[in-house]
Formats: structure tokens, C-alpha cells, sequence
């Protein structure tokens, strides 16, 4: 994919798609874009992918993935909510389901895979990710 960042102009490279989906066989891709767009936008970059994928052999569907680890934030407008590991550290189970629930409301745009919520209970402190999990903090008190 191909944007400014502007204007929300996002031109997908229907070569590369192609190449990935047709030549490939990729099932499956990851958001890796630093920007954010709208609903609809998404919608109409989802729309291409699977519109490759109906072009391919086997015809299947493409799943296309995006973090949603603290609230949809590749989504403009879309609400974000402290890291998980700071929603954990306020010992309230249910401000943290009732930001899940309005992030899974939003889900993502209607992207079909958002990785949320991340369940590891990681225990190694030098875990560079240790700020996407609830980390202990609910182990611990239940």
C-alpha cells in the first residue's frame, strides 16, 4: 500500500497484491501501516484485497488483521484507552471490559481480525511487550 497520509489517498500496489495473493497464496495479512483511516476507507482496501483473492485459484477470502491493543487507533475518530497493563493497574475489571466492549463495537472499522485483548499473563519484566498484556496485576488479585 501507498499513501501520502494526507488526504487519506491510499493507493494499494495491485501488482505486489496480486503477486501475494495469486502467486503466493498469502491467506492472511497484517496491518503494518503507520496511519490512520477512516471506517470507510478501510472498508475500501478490505474490498480490493478480496476482490484479488476472488481473482485467485482457490478463490478464498483474504483475512486481514489489525492491533487494536489499546481501542481501534488506526481508525480516525475511533476511541483509545490507556495500554492494558495501566488499565489493569487501576484494579477495576469493569472499566477494563467496558473499554473492550467499546472497542470491539468499533472493531476496528469492520476489519475482521483485531488483536485484542492480548491474555498472556507474562511474567518476564524485560518482555518488550509486557505494556500489551494485563501483566500480573489480575492474577494476582482473584
Amino acid at each position: 500500500m501507498v499513501s501520502d497520509g494526507k488526504d487519506q489517498s491510499l493507493r494499494i500496489n495491485a501488482e505486489k497484491l496480486h503477486k501475494a495473493v495469486d502467486e503466493y497464496g498469502v491467506g492472511s495479512i497484517l496491518n503494518v501501516n503507520d496511519e490512520a483511516f477512516s471506517a470507510e476507507k478501510w472498508h475500501e482496501i478490505i474490498r480490493a484485497i478480496q476482490e484479488e483473492a476472488k481473482k485467485s485459484r482457490l478463490q478464498m477470502p483474504v483475512l486481514y488483521g489489525i492491533d487494536s491493543i489499546h481501542g481501534p487507533n488506526y481508525i480516525i475518530g475511533s476511541t483509545l484507552f490507556p495500554q492494558p497493563l495501566a488499565m489493569a493497574a487501576t484494579c477495576n475489571p469493569e472499566l477494563m471490559l467496558r473499554g473492550s466492549q467499546i472497542s470491539a463495537a468499533k472493531r476496528a472499522g469492520g476489519i475482521p481480525w483485531a488483536f485484542s485483548p492480548v491474555l498472556d499473563a507474562r511474567r518476564q519484566p524485560l518482555w518488550p511487550a509486557l505494556w500489551e498484556t494485563f501483566g500480573r496485576i489480575l492474577i494476582s488479585r482473584r
